[in-house]
């Protein structure tokens, strides 16, 4: 698990220059054909006009790994006939010359029951709650 490499330092991120568009394009043609399996929609909203041209820098890999993660859990709690919608935005940053770009992965699974969710904020990164507990 990349946790322990976190914890201990000894992760490497391998920035590079990228834009919302591109890194969307890349998660849809990871994720597609999961969710074609499943019998679940997947969405990809169009990137809004103001992320157009915009480049931001970070480890794409690692990106992709989140987000290809968050879209697999989608899929596994969604039933067939359902569907997820992934989109970006971003929000501003503390510092005046960066913005942080956010990707949001929605779907209409069976989600989580408030006190679930409260134990998943916890900060313990292994806690797992809902259906995903029984696995």
């Amino acid at each position: 698990l990349d946790f322990e490499r976190i914890d201990s330092g000894r992760l490497v991120l391998v920035k590079s220059v990228f834009s919302a568009r591109e890194l969307l394009a890349q998660a849809e043609s990871a994720c597609s054909g999961l969710a074609v399996g499943k019998g679940v929609d997947l969405h990809f909203t169009p990137v809004p006009r103001s992320l157009v041209g915009r480049r931001y820098r970070g480890d794409v890999s690692r990106l992709l790994q989140c987000i290809s993660n968050g879209i697999s859990n989608a899929c596994k709690f969604t039933d067939p006939g359902g569907s997820i919608t992934v989109c970006a935005f971003e929000s501003e940053s503390h510092r005046s010359d960066k913005a942080r770009l956010h990707i949001q992965v929605k779907d209409t699974g069976v989600g989580l029951e408030p006190a679930e969710l409260e134990k998943l904020h916890a900060g313990d990164a292994f806690n797992q709650v809902g259906r995903g507990q029984l696995q």
